[in-house]
């Protein structure tokens, strides 16, 4: 496995993890539930702390990867070449996307049921489309990396 291949590898490890922790955030803490009781506390905390462990390993995981690449400058340049960042801005598009369209959702629902949203028990639109929206992000830069998305 060429020095080129390994960064790929660690690329795509970040961007599971990456992409595991936003996917576990969002589905801890956006579905409604409607029993705010001292146990579902209890559970928000114990994810709040996983969460926040899982996110410190992905920064770690990250910045061993940039490590890697500032080694040898022919190396950078030969993992974030055009097709790269090309797909990063697709993934961004999307992420922008899916943000805009959960806003959009959320203004046509509020005037045709007030309050309905947040007695269900979700949370504000700018906490769910931020969190869907990051979700994407990673999904869809897992998506678009050229490893996965040729084979």
């Amino acid at each position: 496995m060429t020095q080129i291949e390994k960064i790929y590898r660690m690329r795509r490890n970040v961007l599971i993890l990456a992409f595991v922790c936003s996917s576990l955030l969002f589905a801890l803490f956006v579905p409604p539930l409607p029993l705010k009781s001292y146990q579902y506390q209890i559970l928000k905390m114990g994810v709040a702390i996983l969460s926040g462990i899982l996110l410190l390993i992905f920064f770690v995981r990250f910045m061993l990867f940039k490590q890697s690449t500032r080694k040898d400058p022919s190396l950078h340049d030969a993992v974030d070449d055009e097709r790269v960042k090309t797909s990063w801005l697709r993934a961004y598009r999307t992420a922008f996307y899916v943000i805009v369209g959960v806003h959009i959702v959320w203004r046509l629902i509020e005037p045709l049921f007030p309050g309905l949203l947040f007695k269900l028990g979700f949370p504000s639109a700018p906490w769910f489309a931020t969190s869907a929206g990051l979700m994407t992000l990673f999904g869809m830069a897992l998506y678009f990396t050229r490893e996965v998305k040729n084979g």
